[in-house]
């Protein structure tokens, strides 16, 4: 069983205990990968929560930002506590649109595409 924290966000700690494979999952560049929980909790602590964080993606070249999602059976489901469509998630699109379009990327068919 996973637990939340007040806000609905799950800590690294409970995570690690569920043993439920949490991925990391770019919104640019649509590679994926598993998130390394005990490097997290080493350097973030174990009460950190990847709720709703967004880290620059790893992959060399890509400027994209990657959200983390467990997998609970067959699928994975996100680990964002902020609803889909709400003010807070259009804000973080718009903000994230102008940083990618800043940086010489377009978005062509859904997909960010460097320019």
């Amino acid at each position: 069983m996973v637990r939340a924290v007040g806000d609905g966000a799950m800590r690294v700690a409970d995570l690690l205990k569920s043993g439920h494979p949490v991925i990391w999952d770019c919104e640019v560049c649509r590679r994926t990968g598993p998130a390394d929980l005990t490097a997290i909790a080493e350097a973030k602590g174990p009460l950190y929560s990847l709720a709703n964080r967004r880290p620059r993606c790893r992959q060399p070249g890509c400027a994209g930002r990657v959200r983390f999602r467990i997998r609970r059976g067959l699928w994975h489901s996100d680990l964002d506590t902020i609803p889909f469509a709400s003010d807070a998630w259009w804000a973080y699109q718009e903000t994230e649109r102008d940083r990618l379009k800043a940086a010489g990327y377009r978005l062509v068919d859904g997909h960010w595409l460097p320019s």
